[in-house]
């Protein structure tokens, strides 16, 4: 027995919002009436239903590509980083090149940093770098409790991909993060200078700061024991409003 067609078909609106389940008891109770009768509609409901289901699998993995392609790149903006400061740093050219070959310019640690970047307030951000870090790093940096915090204009900061920053509240930002070992990364906003404490272990280790405009140069601070202090510590002063991936060099 052949199938009825209507001559009134559904709207594409009303398909859209019957198979997201948006309609009121009432009307879906119409629509279901309608596709008994017409196959054209009920068709184009299935589409939609697949194309859905399809959507939101795509989505994720879509995003999930892309996060790895901005770190790829990331870590490729830091080879270039090191083959260019093999040339202008002579006496750790032979560290920066056993750390571009053999560790393919992976660190230790890595976060990303912005200061005063046009449209960006100052935050450190620990996401987006997994790429960055070679296996079993020493250390994995979060969110200090005792940080200072920046109130965010915006409810709710995004980080560079656009997606939510961390955050332990909505609209503050982390201006430090921490190491279960005591290791630390800060922001002085009233200096515009970055500060890396680490351990005992990071003796002499190599930090890199790798700006994301190629207008500026990547720079390279060794940590050294301040003994007023008892801590392993360097520091990046004056740093240039713009966006930044900070880099520990691998230990041996």
């Amino acid at each position: 027995m052949q199938t009825k067609r209507s001559t009134r078909h559904l709207t594409l609106e009303t398909v859209e919002d019957y198979v997201d389940k948006l309609l009121p008891e009432r009307q879906v109770c119409s629509v279901e009436k309608h596709i008994e009768d017409c196959a054209d509609c009920k068709e184009l409901i299935q589409r939609a239903r697949r194309y859905t289901i399809l959507l939101s699998r795509w989505a994720p993995e879509a995003y999930a590509e892309a996060s790895r392609a901005t770190e790829e790149q990331k870590r490729l903006r830091v080879m270039a980083a090191l083959e260019s400061l093999e040339q202008s740093e002579p006496t750790i050219a032979k560290r920066l090149r056993v750390w571009r070959e053999q560790w393919l310019g992976r660190g230790e640690a890595a976060v990303q940093i912005a200061v005063k970047a046009s449209g960006e307030i100052t935050r450190i951000l620990t996401g987006g770098v997994k790429g960055l870090i070679k296996p079993q790093a020493r250390w994995t940096f979060s969110y200090s409790p005792r940080a200072p915090k920046l109130a965010s204009n915006m409810g709710i900061a995004l980080d560079f991909l656009g997606s939510p920053a961390s955050t332990d509240t909505a609209g503050e930002e982390r201006l430090s993060v921490e190491d279960v070992s005591g290791a630390r990364i800060s922001i002085d906003e009233l200096n515009d200078a970055i500060h890396v404490t680490l351990d005992a272990k990071a003796a002499g280790a190599l930090v890199m700061l790798v700006p994301e405009s190629e207008e500026d140069q990547s720079l390279v601070q060794k940590i050294k024991y301040e003994a007023v202090s008892g801590t392993y510590f360097t520091s990046f002063d004056k740093v240039p409003p713009g966006k930044y991936t900070l880099v520990v060099e691998p230990l041996q």
